[in-house]
Formats: C-alpha cells, sequence, structure tokens
C-alpha cells in the first residue's frame, strides 16, 4: 500500500537560500518485523523583483506671475517583500537634474522594506499666467540581490494670471 501526507509549511528567506527537509516512516510490517523508509525534498527560493513607488509634491502648488520659490517633496517607499531593502542610487528630475546633493536630497540611501525616505529641495519656478509647471522626479537603485528598481513621481505647479493695473496721475502747469 502507499500512504500520502501533504503538509504545508511557510518557507522564507533570500534569493538563493535553500531549505531541505527530510521525513522518515517507521512501522512494523504484517509479519512484526521493523520497516522504514525515508524521502526529502528541497526548495530553492527564487529571486522577486524589488518595487518602489515615487510621489512628489510642491507647496506653493500654485504662484502668481511670474513665479517664486516653490518648496519640493519626493517620498519614496519600499514595496518589496519583506526580504528586500533596496539602495537609491540615483534621484534626478527631468527639469532640474540631479538632486543628491539639493536640500535635504542625498544617494545613495537604503530603504527598509515597508519603509520609506522623504527629503525635500526649493526651486525658484517661472511662467507667464494662466500656465502650469510639472516636472517628473526619477528614483532608481538596486535590492540587495542587485535587481534594478526605478519609479517616478510628478508635482505640479500653477502659474495664476496677477491680472492688469495701471495708475494714473495728472498734473498741471501752471497750477494757479
Amino acid at each position: 500500500g502507499q500512504i500520502l501526507f501533504t503538509q504545508a509549511v511557510q518557507v522564507s528567506g533570500n534569493a538563493g537560500a535553500t531549505h531541505s527537509n527530510t521525513v522518515t516512516a517507521s512501522g512494523t510490517a504484517a509479519n512484526s518485523g521493523p520497516v522504514s523508509a525515508q524521502g526529502s525534498a528541497t526548495v530553492t527560493l527564487s529571486n522577486a523583483q524589488p518595487s518602489i513607488t515615487v510621489s512628489k509634491s510642491a507647496n506653493p502648488s500654485s504662484l502668481p506671475e511670474p513665479g517664486g520659490n516653490v518648496q519640493y517633496t519626493v517620498q519614496i517607499n519600499n514595496t518589496s517583500n519583506s526580504q528586500d531593502p533596496v539602495t537609491i542610487t540615483s534621484l534626478t528630475d527631468d527639469k532640474f537634474g540631479n538632486l543628491h546633493g539639493q536640500g535635504t536630497c542625498s544617494v545613495p540611501r537604503t530603504i527598509q522594506p515597508g519603509q520609506s525616505t522623504t527629503c525635500q529641495f526649493s526651486k525658484l519656478v517661472q511662467g507667464a499666467g494662466n500656465t502650469t509647471h510639472t516636472n517628473r522626479v526619477t528614483a532608481s537603485g538596486v535590492d540587495d540581490e542587485n535587481s534594478p528598481v526605478s519609479g517616478q513621481g510628478s508635482a505640479s505647479v500653477a502659474i495664476v494670471n496677477a491680472g492688469s493695473s495701471i495708475t494714473v496721475s495728472k498734473s498741471a502747469n501752471p497750477s494757479s
């Protein structure tokens, strides 16, 4: 006869790790003699791709023309599995370039799974009235198995029309 035994167990670890186990079955044969057998299985953990989310906000989000200083906040969240810290090695903005060393932004910075990191920088934003200035930040890096990860976030600042105004003065010569 044959007996089937199934057991589900949680196996965790870093990519490339293996989990092996052996089961031994012992008993007595019909002729009262001892019987025994063993079986083993090995599970190798494969790499899960890392993931991040990036958000960017602007304060203020609108300015009267011609513009002014805006403080940007960038937040990067490590949404990878519980085994993968992520190291951000590049932080760039499509309008302002490399953000390393600007404000509180610096790389590299390591983010543990489920955690986030935030940095801020200020820039002068200018434009004509009734326009919008939008810029996008890209965070790139690797996890602990050197798998690449990247994410982007955008923020917009409205440049509002300040309206037109004039001042008129009049004088007479001679006044009397």
